[in-house]
């Protein structure tokens, strides 16, 4: 069972995707594509690493890692597969929307080799006025988590460092999750300079 943030990511992220082949129909086949959600209105729980958000569409689960009983040396680290999630409802989503060409359980078959990428950020516009909000703290923009479609046509595809915020992610040539955090600190570097 998915704790009320997982479902809730999930969730808008399933919506926000669903909407995907109405809008591209609508796009030049050259034009880049990005889907952003904003996870400001879901209850602030710490996340995990890598985000939910990457998860929900590289089909990664829990982490796991192996232990040798006899040295305690660990090893093998590596994801869970999570190919799909289950919200309250009992319907399935699945989480491997840029690892899989097609998506057999959706009607109407839905291809993302158009989709360029995933931006994901947790700021509103209204952040900055709460009381929590610390400006020596957080800059806007550090908290983009963007995530690269390896699937994407060559003609739809970001380039790494595009936004050049927050954290990227992409899988390498050899299929393993890679990652680049962008202006790290930047809040307090600008205190210094």
């Amino acid at each position: 069972m998915l704790s009320d943030r997982e479902s809730l990511s999930a969730g808008k992220v399933a919506r926000t995707v669903a909407q995907y082949q109405g809008i591209r129909a609508n796009l030049p086949d050259t034009q880049w594509y990005v889907v952003a959600v904003n996870t400001g209105k879901i209850p602030d729980l710490p996340d995990l690493d890598p985000p939910r958000i990457v998860r929900a569409v590289l089909g990664l689960g829990f982490p796991e890692v192996s232990l040798d009983v006899n040295s305690d040396a660990l090893s093998n680290w590596r994801y869970q597969p999570q190919d799909r999630i289950f919200k309250r409802s009992s319907a399935s989503v699945s989480t491997r929307i840029f690892l899989d060409r097609e998506q057999p359980d959706d009607p109407d078959h839905t291809r993302y080799e158009g989709l360029s990428a995933v931006l994901s950020s947790g700021m509103t516009p209204f952040n900055s006025c709460e009381p929590w909000f610390d400006h020596n703290r957080f800059v806007l923009g550090d908290d983009y988590c963007i995530i690269h479609n390896p699937l994407a046509d060559k003609q739809n595809q970001l380039t790494l460092g595009f936004l050049k915020l927050g954290r990227e992610y992409w899988l390498n040539d050899a299929g393993v999750l890679d990652s680049n955090l962008w202006f790290k600190d930047r809040a307090q570097r600008r205190e210094t300079t």
